[in-house]
């Protein structure tokens, strides 16, 4: 991985935990149609980053934050924390060096 690519993926990876980041404000406040569609945007921008255990934490947020005009499901906060944990492993594997998943 050369420099270039090393920088471009931090910072796609940084635009993946700030939107994780908004996601958090937005459950905090009850903001739940936004925290949807943060949700869905984190969900693209994880899988154009290759970060497919990302994708897969962030669909299941999705999918617990259930459908408009609906609440949360139980499971939320699970959901929210093991996205949290694979945006740090996403993390730790660019550290390291390994490749990402396209």
């Amino acid at each position: 991985m050369t420099m270039s690519d090393f920088e471009d993926a931090t910072l796609d990876l940084s635009v993946v935990i700030v939107s994780a980041v908004s996601l958090g404000h937005a459950l905090i406040r009850g903001e739940f149609p936004v925290a949807r569609a943060i949700a869905h945007r984190l969900t693209a921008l994880a899988a154009d980053a290759g970060h497919a255990d990302v994708v897969t934490a962030a669909l299941r947020v999705t999918e617990v934050l259930g459908p408009p005009g609906s609440s949360p499901q139980k499971g939320c906060g699970q959901a929210v924390e093991a996205l949290s944990l694979a945006i740090d492993q996403a993390q730790n594997a660019l550290k390291s060096g390994r490749p990402r998943i396209h």
